[in-house]
């Protein structure tokens, strides 16, 4: 009998343990609730593998955080309604001995469906978002968007995709780096690649093309594509449409950077990085705050590419001039074509792109 009467004076109706108790009941209940019906890093996860996006948010990781800032903040406000609603009239019967008819559990049940309503427009939104995560000015629909990005080795082809990718969540297909991947991974195509490279012969069109193909069947179906420094000639124009249409696709947009020459030279030849970190540096427009020292690692080597001088560098444009500036009339007859100065900021770039 007397533990009876000690729970109840201190767990009675009102007291102030019980009241308390009553309060973490509530706000564990509910962020165990969200825990369980929606899981950041999945829904993140999910985005980035369908090319989706949350505007202004790189995909992955940082998406993952930014989704559980906002659930925390929605959990936190529902939590500290229902303790209101629930604690409240408790307190208030305590001190003025007035009985109130309290819809607790109603209340509760109420919080309880506006969460999951809330969490199911978030999702909903997301999903939407994956759907369409075409940028503004590269409007596609409810399909996903294709874009080529032409101009000159050096005129910021692999920049300006990097930077589209974690603005907008596409997929940047360099046809070098899916070939070194190929050849790493040991996938069919890889094997086929590095046969022909170890006898000392260029890859074909057919091996590339198989490339492309394999890469696109490995996205999610709304997933974009950037094709950089890809196509490089008429038939590989041609192919590339091939490609596109037996996997329901079209190509949407060719985005050319426009570069002075001469002001392109001086920018390739110009640049070294730290053969630490890899952080990039120019002779002229960017060198370390302090001299000989890198600004990211404190490091005090620095590489230049062995292929960064000017005779090179002309060659490889007269090159793209002769085999890739041709097939521009393909797309232009077609639409396609848009030009940005390549030589401006790297953000105006970027915008004028998106535009």
């Amino acid at each position: 009998g007397n533990v009876i009467v000690t729970l109840n004076q201190y767990l009675g109706h009102g007291k102030p343990l019980y009241m308390a108790l009553y309060a973490l009941g509530i706000v564990f209940f509910c962020f165990f609730y969200t825990a369980v019906v929606f899981n950041p890093e999945e829904t993140a996860d999910n985005l980035k593998r369908n090319g989706g996006f949350i505007p202004g948010i790189r995909p992955g990781k940082n998406t993952s955080t930014y989704l559980d800032y906002v659930l925390t903040r929605i959990t936190v406000i529902g939590a500290a309604y229902i303790t209101i609603v629930c604690v409240v009239p408790e307190f208030f019967m305590e001190q003025t001995g007035l009985r109130l008819v309290v819809a607790g559990g109603t209340s509760l049940l109420i919080v309880v469906n506006v969460t999951v309503d809330t969490i199911t427009q978030i999702q909903s939104h997301l999903g939407g978002c994956a759907k369409a995560h075409c940028l503004d000015g590269l409007n596609g629909g409810e399909r996903p968007v294709n874009i080529i990005l032409l101009g000159p080795p050096g005129a910021g082809k692999g920049t300006q995709a990097q930077r589209l990718v974690e603005r907008h969540g596409f997929r940047q297909l360099s046809t070098g780096d899916m070939l070194r991947a190929a050849v790493k991974a040991g996938t069919p195509v890889g094997l086929e690649a590095k046969a022909v490279m170890e006898r000392g012969e260029l890859v074909s069109d057919a091996i590339v093309s198989a490339l492309i193909g394999e890469e696109l069947d490995s996205m999610g179906p709304d997933a974009g594509a950037i094709f950089d420094g890809y196509p490089r000639t008429a038939a590989q124009a041609e192919s590339l449409d091939a490609i596109l249409a037996e996997r329901g696709r079209k190509l949407d947009h060719v985005i050319e950077l426009h570069v002075d020459e001469d002001a392109l030279v001086e920018r390739i030849t110009g640049r070294f990085t730290c053969a630490n970190c890899g952080k990039g540096y120019h002779d002229k427009f960017e060198q370390p705050k302090a001299f000989g020292v890198c600004d990211k690692c404190n490091g005090t080597e620095f590489k230049r590419r062995p292929d960064d001088n000017e005779e090179t560098v002309r060659t490889r444009m007269a090159e793209y001039r002769a085999k890739t500036a041709p097939i521009l009339p393909i797309y232009e007859a077609r639409g396609l074509v848009s030009r940005v100065n390549g030589m401006a900021e790297l953000g105006h770039v970027t915008e004028a792109i998106e535009r």
